[in-house]
């Protein structure tokens, strides 16, 4: 609950810029094969479940080898990953990967500007619960 953010509540004026823009960065990365082949998230015809699917027949494989081999893992919890990124950092990346221009100040807008400073709270009058954004 504490990573619920009410898209949902989100007018279709403030959705279709985030669209166009998710359509064109999408496109661009893969006409030019810029996404490598483990990318999961985001990436249509790609699932966190093919991933964890190819993670756990990697893993079965090595440990059925004739020579066996160990196993070992680590596990992170990412759920709020991109809040604590670089967000210097990613912008230069994605002007190395020719993403300049509109679409780059656009991305450098919502990444420093268009965070809330301090959470806002929002009260649905008919199911009489909270929303915090």
């Amino acid at each position: 609950m504490t990573n619920y953010r009410p898209v949902s509540l989100l007018t279709i004026f403030s959705k279709a810029p985030d669209k166009g823009m998710h359509i064109r960065l999408s496109h661009h990365l893969n006409t030019n094969n810029i996404l490598v082949t483990e990318q999961n998230g985001f990436k249509k015809g790609a699932s966190t479940e093919d991933a964890a699917f190819r993670l756990k027949d990697s893993v079965f494989k090595s440990i059925h080898q004739k020579k066996k081999k160990h196993v070992g893992g680590i596990v992170c919890d990412l759920a709020n990953a991109s809040d604590c990124g670089n967000h210097d950092i990613l912008l230069v990346t994605l002007h190395f990967f020719a993403i300049r221009g509109v679409c780059e100040d656009w991305l450098r807008f919502c990444l420093t500007n268009g965070k809330p400073k301090k959470k806002k709270r929002v009260q649905v009058k008919s199911y009489n619960s909270k929303f915090f954004l």
